[in-house]
């Protein structure tokens, strides 16, 4: 970001993190933006991430109920 200029944006990003109970699996959107000076030069990097670990989780859930009926289904 940082040499190109350019955004970059991750999507459902998987990281390791502890909350206090130990690591956990963890999912984040985020954006890595430059921040340039008036001439256009880069001078930093303004990142942001917002966690979706519980709609990650709940959308894995769905699908394995899914794949769970389908396997019911053809039984």
């Amino acid at each position: 970001v940082y040499a190109t200029g350019a955004p970059y944006v991750g999507t459902e990003a998987r990281a390791v993190i502890d909350r206090g109970r130990g690591p956990e699996e963890a999912f984040f959107n985020f954006v890595y933006q430059p921040l340039l000076a008036a001439d256009g030069r880069p001078t930093g990097i303004l990142s942001v991430a917002t966690d979706v670990t519980a709609q990650v989780q709940a959308r894995h859930a769905v699908d394995e109920e899914r794949r769970r009926a389908e396997v019911e289904r053809r039984r």
